[in-house]
């Protein structure tokens, strides 16, 4: 993944939490049609705590979920998206 990629799904995923409506509406579509894959995928890792998810990654290209959804230029390692 680089750095471009890393810096937009991070942009992208604050602004979605701090103003979910400041969000524009094809990339709304795009990460739930994303996540949806990413969290049915194996290689999603989970790390859990006490029954709480603390993070998760993708296994394949180390990317941290769910802002590697957010990356309109980034590509599924898998190929699933």
């Amino acid at each position: 993944m680089s750095v471009k990629n890393i810096g937009e799904g991070w942009f992208n995923f604050m602004k979605g939490c701090i103003r979910r409506r400041s969000l524009d509406p094809e990339l709304a579509m795009l990460v739930e049609k994303r996540s949806k894959i990413c969290s049915a995928c194996p290689k999603l890792e989970v790390t859990t705590r006490r029954g709480f998810v603390m993070r998760a990654k993708c296994g394949s290209c180390g990317c941290f979920f769910p802002m590697i959804v957010y990356a309109k230029s980034k590509e599924c390692p898998e190929g699933k998206w």
